[in-house]
């Protein structure tokens, strides 16, 4: 069931601070409304330095600018954008560059998610490009940035090298706009299928 705009209603009261202290990794994404935002800034006072944040600020955020959703990337360790959003947010031409500076603020890499050409990754080790060999044919497009996200993050959690990761994030990615909504996302199967553990 959908309830528009419910997300708005979200605090730094609701959040159960001791059970996301305890992840290993939290990812963040973007609302729409000042609320939730304020709430994830709040979070990032309060969490635990050993927790690593991953944050994709999507259009939403990339729009409201950096100075907006500075705190948010000054604690992330991984940040997720599109080529277009990282412009967008830095104000930039030029994609890399624009990684490059949002590093230059405290996260250890950058994941730039460029559809089918591709990923650009930057980190604090340097540079690494990934481009997948065969064409997705796309159904629904609905999640799939989401669906990328998690699947680098699974990588991570298996201690895979980076560019497993971004070859695993991709294959999740792909699964998902073969379907309709959540119709073909992945689940842990394709995960064990495409990393072969």
């Amino acid at each position: 069931m959908v309830q528009p705009n419910a997300n708005d209603d979200l605090t730094f009261e609701d959040l159960n601070i001791p059970y996301l202290s305890d992840a290993r990794y939290l990812h963040l994404s973007a609302f729409v409304g000042d609320g939730p935002l304020d709430a994830q800034r709040g979070l990032m006072e309060v969490l635990p330095a050993g927790v690593k944040v991953s944050l994709d600020p999507g259009e939403l955020y990339a729009h409201r600018g950096m100075e907006a959703i500075l705190p948010l990337i000054e604690r992330s360790a991984i940040i997720f954008a599109t080529d277009h959003e990282i412009c967008a947010l830095m104000g930039a031409d030029d994609y890399r560059a624009g990684c490059q500076e949002i590093a230059s603020h405290g996260p250890e890499m950058v994941v730039c998610k460029r559809g089918e050409q591709g990923t650009y990754l930057f980190s604090r080790e340097g540079e690494a490009e990934f481009r997948p060999q065969e064409a997705v044919e796309v159904v629904d497009n609905t999640g799939a940035g989401d669906v990328y996200d998690a699947g680098f993050l699974a990588g991570l959690l298996l201690k895979r090298p980076l560019h497993d990761c971004l070859a695993l994030a991709h294959a999740m990615a792909a699964k998902s706009l073969g379907g309709y909504g959540r119709q073909r996302y992945p689940d842990a199967g394709d995960i064990k299928e495409i990393t072969g553990g």
